[in-house]
């Protein structure tokens, strides 16, 4: 559906799983929640803006 109506969809899997392979972050949780669940975190949060800012870059220099 995303395709269809142009809109851009990015699988954030691949990102979170190297950072906890690499530095063992989780992009859920807080030091008072279970681990891994629950809300995006401030380290989920960079995941997704190091992931998104090229790509809104690249389309913005179209």
């Amino acid at each position: 559906m995303c395709k269809e109506n142009g809109i851009i969809y990015i699988n954030m899997y691949d990102a979170y799983c190297r950072e906890y392979e690499a530095r063992h972050i989780l992009p859920y949780g807080f030091s008072n929640t279970r681990p891994g669940s629950g809300h995006l975190n401030e380290e989920g949060h960079q995941m997704i803006a190091d992931t998104l800012f090229p790509l809104l870059k690249k389309e913005v220099e179209k």
